[in-house]
């Protein structure tokens, strides 16, 4: 099965973008996104981290960010992309307005881009639409305790570890613990007008 190597490129025009900063921007997706996101969910480099386990068809693929466009009020999910490629996906599962609180979602689907603080920025972003915007209380995300990349970058954000669930998820033939991370507005802050100093 292909999957990439960094040579490969995909180019997108035409895009609706939702946020930007200097290295990363949020767009919108589209039905023609399904071919390269595809290759994400069925590349175990990837899947490993995000709890896919079976095979995903492009019809799938097509099936589900039909779903997910159709719900951008509720539960938002954005393209992330850098030099017009898209390299992965970002989203926010709102839940209710009394509690104010919301969980968030990320993949980095091109392994040649990770480590290079895309993820961070685009975050951040996502974080301020979160806060400034939508006058959230709480965000939070679920993080394998292997996945040390995960825990860092979502410190970088301002997030702290809360709990912990032990044995929670089966990958690669063992039970592994899942991380639980929170951060609220003024934990984000922070870490947010630091980094819009060179970002933003």
């Amino acid at each position: 099965m292909l999957f990439f190597t960094t040579k490969l490129s995909l180019v997108m025009s035409d895009r609706i973008v939702f946020r930007e900063a200097k290295s990363v921007r949020l767009v919108h997706l589209e039905e023609s996104d399904a071919e390269i996101l595809v290759r994400f969910v069925n590349n175990p480099e990837i899947t490993q981290f995000i709890g896919r386990r079976y095979p995903i068809t492009e019809a799938k693929e097509k099936s589900w960010l039909k779903d997910a466009r159709e719900s951008m009020d509720e539960s938002p999910v954005f393209g992330i992309e850098v030099d017009n490629t898209l390299i992965g996906t970002m989203s926010l599962e709102k839940g209710d307005e009394v509690n104010r609180t919301a969980e968030t979602g990320a993949m980095i689907g091109r392994p040649d881009y990770q480590g290079q603080g895309y993820g961070t920025s685009a975050k951040m972003l996502l974080l301020k639409y979160a806060f400034d915007e939508l006058n959230l209380r709480i965000v939070y995300s679920r993080v394998y305790a292997f996945n040390e990349a995960s825990q860092a970058y979502s410190q970088k954000c301002g997030y702290e570890h809360v709990a912990t669930l032990p044995d929670k998820q089966y990958v690669k033939g063992e039970f592994v613990d899942e991380l639980i991370f929170q951060v609220t507005h003024g934990m984000w802050r922070p870490q947010f007008e630091k980094w819009q100093k060179d970002d933003l």
